[in-house]
């Protein structure tokens, strides 16, 4: 089979008139299929100088030789080819006049079939596929899951659980690559916060538990979980026996949020600088909704609206957003046709991103040529 070694005797006669040394010969073997050497049924074995190779005119020498079989063999019964190659003179010595091919010495390399099946979504890949391998051949092979699904194992032939293995082909093979389902968990995370625990990917076996914990940033508290899991424990137990969203929510109090800008005892006992109420850089917004937009209440150009502007055949406002604001306190933008209804249909929102908590939000409505666009800010307390 293959990487066997065939071993040879070959017989070298010299009929020529001229003496021969090592220098100018080495040795080429082949198996071929039929009595035509030189043909696409041939298996090409290798050359071997003959180093010990000299003959006088009339001599003759048999030399032992022994080759390794290919992995490219042909299976079923070989013949032998055996020729002479000229190195370095007797340009006419070609194959066609010194070769020799016999049935003396037959090899025969036995084929066997390997069977590849699956159980699950999943498919396997080969290095190189045939309907038949000669015997010795090493074949790789590669589970590769489908959508939803996950690599479970090997069966019949193949054992292990890596998804990559090569199968021996010494006898007739059966391989079986399993596959069980997925679910996948999305965790997203409102406020400033984390969450630890989360598969690779959030890809679960189906009914596996997914054990997470949500951890907040400094200054920040875990308010609770929405979604696959609810209650305010910071750990959770999520059943993975279907797709589930889960939210961990994290606040900044507006208590926590005063410490952050007002900094002796005197300040925050003074309802005229860190009151709801108070507006200590002038700038129009009151202390409670400057937390609504994160923004700093002592410098009067932090007024948490980025920019408005038209562009494009809309009207567009950024602003920043507390995305862990207390219970009962809310800020959105709101868009309008005439001023009076400000629940228009085609307004459109996206948040641009969110950094420790604060998120950088785009609205834009629809306001070109006659077609007029409006958009508010609409800040709510208890």
């Amino acid at each position: 089979g293959v990487s066997d070694t065939v071993e040879f005797d070959i017989a070298i006669n010299n009929l020529g008139v001229e003496s021969i040394n090592s220098s100018s010969w080495k040795l080429e073997a082949w198996l071929s299929k039929d009595t035509f050497f030189g043909d696409s049924n041939d298996s090409y074995l290798g050359s071997l100088p003959l180093p010990l190779l000299v003959m006088d005119s009339g001599s003759s020498q048999t030399e032992a030789v022994s080759f390794e079989i290919p992995d490219e063999v042909k299976t079923g019964e070989n013949f032998v080819a055996i020729r002479l190659v000229n190195i370095e003179r007797f340009p006419e010595i070609n194959m066609a006049n010194n070769s020799v091919i016999t049935d003396l010495a037959m090899v025969t390399i036995p084929e066997w079939e390997l069977s590849l099946n699956t159980n699950g979504q999943g498919q396997i890949d080969q290095d190189f596929a045939a309907l038949r391998y000669p015997h010795g051949a090493r074949v790789s092979l590669t589970a590769n899951a489908g959508k939803g699904a996950a690599f479970a194992g090997w069966g019949g032939d193949a054992v292990g659980a890596e998804n990559q293995v090569t199968i021996l082909m010494d006898g007739n093979k059966s391989v079986q690559a399993n596959f069980s389902s997925r679910a996948s968990l999305q965790v997203h995370v409102r406020g400033a916060g984390s969450v630890t625990g989360l598969a690779d990917l959030g890809s679960y076996a189906v009914n596996d538990t997914a054990a997470l914990t949500a951890a907040p940033a400094d200054g920040w508290e875990f308010s609770g979980w929405n979604g696959a899991a609810t209650g305010g424990s910071p750990t959770a137990q999520v059943t993975m026996d279907s797709n589930k969203v889960l939210t961990a929510r994290f606040i900044k109090t507006k208590a926590r949020w005063k410490t952050d800008h007002f900094t002796t005892q005197a300040e925050l006992d003074d309802p005229l600088i860190s009151g709801d109420d108070a507006d200590p850089d002038g700038d129009g917004l009151k202390n409670w909704q400057e937390y609504l937009h994160m923004s700093n209440p002592r410098d009067k150009n932090s007024k948490g609206v980025i920019e408005l502007k038209l562009d494009g055949g809309y009207l567009y406002a950024i602003f920043t957003r507390n995305a862990g604001v207390e219970d009962g306190l809310s800020l959105a933008c709101q868009g309008s046709r005439d001023m009076s209804d400000w629940e228009a249909p085609d307004i459109q929102e996206r948040v641009l991103s969110t950094t420790d908590g604060i998120e950088t939000v785009e609205v834009r409505i629809p306001a070109e040529g006659k077609q007029k666009g409006f958009l508010r800010l609409k800040y709510q307390r208890p």
